[in-house]
């Protein structure tokens, strides 16, 4: 059985103070943690590091967290981590490229814990005892992921 301590999460976002917060409340849950502060040292981190988890914000310097989140899903050594869009960008494409990755969108917020906490929670219990997959090869009832792919997302794995 995997622990949470066993797990690293990278955490990608301009804001250095968000960065600290959600660092801090990752460490608390047991995570390893790692950062960085823009798009190029995010992707770097991610392939050299090969992270459990990524979280990533979608407008940074040296790049764009959807390029890096759209680079990961087709590298095959982390296409299966999960990934966590944070950001406070809401419109349609945004959430739409998110959900055709199979990457968790998430929209910034003044309390943005109380939306990632229990995201990571979820995904540290459903992947306990096994290597953690962002989108299941299986059917919807065999696995809490699957509804969050769909046969159009060819980069997520998932096959119908």
């Amino acid at each position: 059985m995997n622990s949470a301590a066993d797990r690293t999460i990278l955490i990608a976002d301009d804001d250095r103070n968000l960065v600290y917060a959600l660092s801090e409340r990752c460490r608390r849950l047991g995570l390893n943690v790692l950062t960085a502060h823009d798009a190029y040292t995010a992707l770097s981190l991610a392939k050299s590091a090969v992270p459990d988890m990524i979280c990533l914000d979608v407008e940074m310097p040296a790049g764009n967290g959807l390029s890096v989140g759209e680079m990961l899903t087709s590298d095959a050594a982390s296409r299966f981590a999960p990934i966590i869009i944070l950001t406070g960008r809401n419109d349609p494409e945004t959430i739409v490229r998110c959900h055709n990755m199979c990457i968790y969108y998430v929209e910034k917020c003044d309390d943005v814990w109380s939306r990632i906490e229990p995201l990571l929670q979820e995904l540290l219990a459903a992947t306990d005892g096994v290597s953690i997959a962002r989108c299941a090869p299986s059917t919807p009832a065999e696995t809490p992921f699957a509804d969050l792919c769909d046969d159009k997302a060819p980069a997520c794995g998932h096959k119908p």
